[in-house]
């Protein structure tokens, strides 16, 4: 079975497919221009969108990045002993990292520690 490899469209096609539904082409004309041998696949874009184009993907506000997410993951494998020798200072270095960055959680545990640690220090009388 030769020739049956689906061929997605690229992200400049996919805006040109929208540019051009959006002006009022019909699905064979579209299909034309971007040259491929039938419509269908053309007509499956629009179909699965119902018609309006999608929005842009963007990631949320929220969401951690690949760094952020390895730091934190990385500290707490120190903190619990998750693959690695349990370390508390490297638990805290990394957590600091990501405190550093503004996450909450990472946050909490590095006053956690430093809490800790300040009663330690303190001297008894």
């Amino acid at each position: 079975m030769e020739g049956n490899a689906r061929t997605r469209f690229t992200p400049k096609q996919r805006a040109e497919l929208w540019d051009r539904w959006k002006n009022g082409q019909c699905v064979a004309d579209i299909a034309r221009a971007l040259e491929r041998r039938n419509k269908s696949a053309v007509y499956r874009v629009l179909a699965l969108n119902g018609g309006i184009a999608p929005a842009a993907r963007r990631r949320a506000p929220l969401a951690l990045a690949l760094e952020e997410r390895e730091e934190i993951s990385r500290g707490l494998a120190y903190a619990e002993g998750r693959g690695v020798k349990r370390d508390a200072q490297q638990a805290y270095g990394w957590m600091l990292r990501a405190s550093r960055r503004g996450h909450a959680p990472a946050i909490a545990y590095v006053k956690d520690i430093e809490a800790k640690l300040n009663k330690k220090r303190q001297p008894r009388d």
